[in-house]
């Protein structure tokens, strides 16, 4: 071998070694890279799969005392400054009616860098019956897409069977996170509520107005819309009575009495329509409904009172059922007439016509009269009438 061969030879061999050596080093780097995203994936997506629920929560059980003398609202947040509420500005009633986006939990990022950690979760904690969930739940929605927070709720809140809700989400632990608690208002809207503090939070209270989520009532009713099995049924019903009553309008009535007659509650300031009542609404139904004939249905929870005070051959009392499919009953209904409660109120929501709502539900100067504010509760143009 010449010496022009071996000088050949060694560049090559010594270029191949450098070559070597740089993808080696990448080869290194890009691993060490590819590990940090895996770790970053963990962090991000690491919810303690712990289905307790918030109920349990040390916090929640201090808050369980007097509350009577407490602010509106007990926490820091109450201190800041109330501007922007999408439930008074008319102009955030924006596209989310037509066009409502969803949220989804976030997924692990794609790149280095990515701060999942500013995602913010909002819970709630249920209490009392089904009407008292709808508003919990139309509330959580609305605040929580108000301040681009991810709402979810547990799966151990009924609502998830009637209805065909998004956000039920088991497998978040939100033990130990500030709950906010509402205190002192039975319907009254409390703006605060859409200036929450910048952390993973869980409300609790009653949250009885609509002004919590008219900026997506296309979104809650989606969210309402009933299970299929429970449709099925009631369209079924309602096929037959049309059939029998052809050009009628279909006027829901709901006549709320049980649990309100109790002494307790009658002390505390509910009050429970007569029978002129109802006849004044059906009149007054009549009468805005022109020369349209009428045919009401007549859900209940005191059916032997409906048919002694309730006789007329254009009434039909039904006899008693599951919740939830008298609210199903009502909701298919053209229009609706209410006594007083939750339950009845989301009926007449829900049916999107006129209603006809008792005036006095809640008397004056009682207690609960002080934290009753009809013009959060009753949506406009509901039309109230007394005894």
């Amino acid at each position: 071998m010449n010496q022009k061969h071996f000088v050949i030879i060694c560049c090559i061999n010594i270029l191949f070694l450098i070559l070597l050596t740089f993808y080696s080093t990448e080869f290194q780097f890009v691993g060490r890279s590819m590990r940090s995203i895996s770790v970053n994936c963990n962090i991000n997506t690491n919810i303690p799969q712990d289905s307790s629920s918030v109920a349990s929560d040390k916090k929640l059980s201090q808050s369980d005392t007097d509350i009577s003398n407490k602010p509106l609202l007990t926490t820091t947040a109450s201190k800041m400054f109330m501007k922007n509420d999408p439930a008074i500005n008319e102009g955030q009633r924006e596209e989310t009616e037509t066009h409502p986006q969803r949220f989804t939990l976030p997924k692990c990022p794609a790149t280095l860098g990515s701060a999942s950690n500013s995602t913010m979760y909002l819970t709630t904690v249920f209490s009392g019956r089904l009407g008292n969930h709808l508003f919990i739940y139309a509330m959580l929605l609305g605040v929580a897409r108000a301040q681009d927070r991810v709402p979810f709720i547990s799966d151990g809140i009924d609502i998830g069977q009637d209805f065909q809700i998004s956000f039920i989400q088991p497998h978040i632990n939100s033990k130990g996170w500030r709950v906010i608690e509402e205190v002192s208002s039975h319907t009254k809207f409390v703006p605060t509520f859409f200036h929450l503090p910048e952390e993973n939070l869980t409300l609790r209270g009653s949250f009885q107005s609509w002004k919590y989520f008219q900026h997506i009532q296309a979104e809650i009713r989606r969210e309402f819309t009933f299970s299929v099995p429970l449709q099925e049924k009631v369209q079924t019903i309602l096929a037959a009575h049309r059939k029998m009553f052809l050009n009628h309008a279909v006027v829901g009535i709901h006549a709320r009495r049980g649990d309100f007659l109790d002494p307790k509650n009658i002390k505390l300031g509910f009050e429970v329509p007569n029978g002129t009542y109802f006849e004044k609404a059906m009149s007054t139904m009549k009468t805005l409904l022109g020369k349209k004939n009428v045919t009401f249905l007549v859900a209940s929870d005191d059916l032997n009172w409906c048919q002694e005070n309730l006789n007329d051959s254009s009434v039909s009392i039904f006899p008693q059922g599951e919740p939830s499919f008298h609210l199903a009953l009502l909701a298919s209904c053209d229009h609706v007439i209410i006594s007083g409660g939750t339950f009845g109120w989301w009926a007449a929501w829900l049916a999107n016509g006129i209603t006809i709502y008792f005036k006095n539900y809640i008397l004056p100067n009682t207690q609960l009269d002080r934290g009753f504010d009809k013009d959060d509760y009753y949506l406009p143009g509901w039309i109230g009438l007394e005894n």
